[in-house]
């Protein structure tokens, strides 16, 4: 899951900030970056290229301006008292050179679950509402959401999706609604940037939860979510 969640923030960060250009100096290493309360690993190369969870490309650095450039798109950080860092919008993520020390927290145990199947004939209006995440499915595991902070992780109305309080993508989207394209009983967004795709689909089972399918450079898992803004009605006998 805290893979998964790097993942989203490396992309909304490449989608938040602005071109530029710059020159360069060492400041080759392993880097991580604190974000929303996640990391993310970044990796500078001492031939000038870097790798950002799944992102690749070349990095410049003159003076106190690091410029990183993939797929012809150049984002621009702050290196001071070896800091690197980045604003926008009022928002800040710092990396800092990773110790030897650190390891990745590790995860709750893996839960035993079985899910409904999707229904394919759910009508767009039936997505309407409020959304939190109970599961979250990756590497063929499947883990309960344990953050006990998850209120409304989604919602959802008319097609547009906007992000809540859980997993940090509030901190990036902010109330940013994205427009969703709905088709064969599912909702689906997709996007790309800095040579890194993006996209998820949301589906609804044929027990009332909704299953959001991220994709991410590769990278796969599934959220899966109950509904929070009403009670849940009992199916028909």
């Amino acid at each position: 899951m805290n893979k998964l969640i790097s993942l989203i923030l490396v992309f909304c960060l490449a989608v938040l900030l602005v071109p530029s250009l710059a020159e360069s100096i060492d400041v080759s290493g392993e880097w991580i970056g604190s974000y929303a309360g996640h990391d993310i690993p970044m990796t500078l190369k001492a031939d000038g290229t870097f790798s950002m969870n799944g992102a690749e490309g070349t990095w410049i650095l003159e003076g106190e301006t690091l410029s990183m450039t993939a797929q012809g798109e150049t984002i621009v950080f702050t290196y001071k008292d070896d800091v690197i860092s980045v604003s926008q919008q009022g928002q800040t993520i710092e990396f800092k050179r990773a110790s030897a020390e650190e390891t990745a927290p590790a995860d709750g145990g893996a839960a035993e679950v079985a899910f409904a199947d999707v229904n394919p004939a759910t009508a767009a209006e039936d997505f309407n509402g409020e959304w939190s995440i109970q599961y979250v499915a990756a590497d063929g595991e499947v883990h309960a959401n344990e953050t006990g902070e998850v209120t409304a992780d989604i919602a959802i109305k008319d097609g547009d999706i906007t992000f809540g309080s859980a997993t940090g993508f509030s901190e990036v989207f902010g109330d940013k609604a994205l427009k969703m394209e709905f088709a064969d009983g599912a909702f689906t967004y997709s996007r790309s940037f800095l040579g890194m795709g993006f996209s998820f689909k949301v589906e609804m089972l044929q027990d009332g939860m909704v299953a959001v399918t991220i994709d991410i450079a590769g990278e796969n898992a599934v959220l899966y979510m109950v509904r929070t803004d009403a009670a849940a009605e009992e199916p028909a006998a």
